[in-house]
């Protein structure tokens, strides 16, 4: 991210490199959801305890959601050297930053046993501060991800279901298009009625039926009405009408078809791409997985 930006010419507010320190403290700083933060000693040495930080939720409109910033902060977790070896990171673990507990709400991360022969999703609650604060089951990591990829095979990659999508999203470009046409024909007749008001009040003036010292205020109201329709209509026939396109059969059948070869035989990142993608949430209580799709 961090040489991606610097290629495209991004600069801090100091007009300095961004750096991976940089994006990092981005990309865990929760103002960016709407808290503020107060009595947090950044830098120097304290002599004494500093007392707890007051933390204000919601302070101001936040540019991500909670759960795209939680979303962001279990994906860090779980790519962190200490919790993963490091050379492990871009190869295992699909379900990484994925998975929560049902017991306790922490999130499972992927383990290494000593000998590299076992490997699992664990509870970090119970990792951390032991089987009395969560007595969540650690899951074998090659059995959970098979169950997960065939539960998501078989649900939803299927040419029936991506139809059922398609009709959907077809259905809802079509309301919006019909909406947008409705609005822009709503905002044309306001502004023909303006016009109308405005030729009235001129044709009052040339026939000497009214002083133009009277309607001057009227005609400053009904000119600045006409303004403000002209611009609000040239705004929305710039915007465009949404396009609804169909997709046939052939196309659907294609689209699941590929789908289901790069979830069978694609890279890791291909595959931790479309689950990521499809899947929003998993909660694990015992053996019992419950799987939330986007």
């Amino acid at each position: 991210i961090a040489a991606t930006l610097h290629a495209e010419g991004a600069r801090t507010p100091r007009g300095k490199a961004l750096l991976k320190t940089s994006i990092h403290k981005i990309l865990t700083n929760d103002v960016y959801m709407g808290v503020l933060t107060w009595g947090v000693k950044r830098t120097g040495l304290q002599k004494h305890k500093p007392a707890e930080p007051i933390k204000v939720e919601d302070a101001h409109e936040g540019l991500v959601t909670r759960e795209e910033f939680e979303q962001v902060q279990a994906m860090l977790a779980h790519r962190a050297p200490d919790v993963v070896a490091a050379n492990t990171l871009a190869n295992d673990y699909l379900l990484g930053g994925l998975i929560f507990c049902g017991q306790c709400g922490g999130m499972f991360i992927g383990h290494n046993a000593r000998s590299g022969a076992y490997r699992y999703y664990a509870c970090q609650t119970k990792k951390k501060l032991g089987a009395e604060a969560c007595h969540a089951k650690a899951l074998p990591k090659d059995e959970t991800e098979a169950t997960v990829i065939s539960l998501l095979r078989d649900e939803l990659l299927t040419p029936a279901y991506i139809k059922q999508l398609v009709d959907l999203v077809n259905e809802e470009a079509d309301t919006a298009s019909t909406a947008a046409r409705a609005e822009v024909d709503a905002v044309a007749a306001q502004l023909a009625e303006a016009r109308r008001r405005l030729d009235n009040l001129y044709r009052a003036i040339e026939d000497g039926a009214l002083d133009l010292s009277i309607l001057a205020p009227r005609i400053r109201e009904v000119k600045a009405q006409v303004d403000d329709l002209t611009a609000t209509h040239s705004a929305l026939c710039s915007a465009g009408t949404p396009v609804v396109r169909l997709a046939d059969d052939a196309t659907i059948t294609r689209y699941v078809e590929r789908l289901q070869a790069a979830l069978a035989t694609g890279s890791v990142n291909t595959q931790r791409a479309i689950l990521r993608s499809w899947i929003s949430r998993i909660e694990a209580d015992g053996t019992t997985l419950t799987v939330t799709f986007t």
